[in-house]
């Protein structure tokens, strides 16, 4: 059986969103062959209570379509910020391919290592910023670098209870990068 081609040029990329809606925070992400900007506005937010069986719902639908794969996986969290608990989730601790999203937990290793004594050099802030807002891969060898490596950066992130995240490996030029990986738990709890 042949798999059908691509309407995407990114092979295992992830997408991820972090929406605030009327103090809803959703943390969302697919790890698949190749995202799907519009994947996660199709969930209708308007019907809370029931959010979980809508949005597999809607993830069975994308599948039907041809949208989402067979092997293509999910992960969704809502949490309402207001009254601080969970509304749904869906394969929310399930570790997935970070891709990019692994630089958010390096920033917060490299304030970490600058909170705790490490002084920081005059380039930190800018590659941080870099890193983060350009998605700029060597800037977050640099930061990782600054931080004393990718053990050092692993060793923070736990510190910090993030037990769904690893960061495995270097995010080089091309981004073609599949060891690190994160949850959408734990992307919940640090956004």
């Amino acid at each position: 059986a042949s798999k059908s081609k691509s309407k995407f040029p990114f092979k295992g990329a992830m997408l991820s969103l972090a929406l605030t809606v009327a103090g809803l925070s959703i943390a969302s992400f697919i790890n698949q062959p190749t995202p799907r900007p519009n994947l996660v506005k199709a969930v209708q937010l308007d019907t809370i209570g029931v959010l979980n069986p809508e949005i597999e719902k809607k993830i069975q639908s994308l599948r039907e379509t041809g949208k989402l794969e067979k092997d293509d996986h999910v992960s969704v969290v809502a949490f309402d910020l207001e009254n601080e608990h969970f509304m749904a989730h869906v394969g929310q601790d399930e570790p997935r391919n970070a891709a990019s999203l692994i630089k958010p937990f390096i920033m917060l290793a490299a304030y970490h290592k600058v909170k705790t004594g490490t002084p920081a050099p005059e380039w930190l802030e800018s590659q941080i910023e870099q890193m983060i807002v350009k998605s700029n891969n060597p800037a977050s060898t640099k930061v990782l670098k600054f931080i004393g490596g990718l053990g050092e950066a692993q060793r923070i992130i736990a510190q910090h209870g993030f037990v769904h995240t690893k960061i495995k490996e270097y995010i080089p030029s091309d981004g073609r990068t599949y060891k690190n990986r994160t949850s959408a738990s734990d992307l919940n709890r640090l956004l």
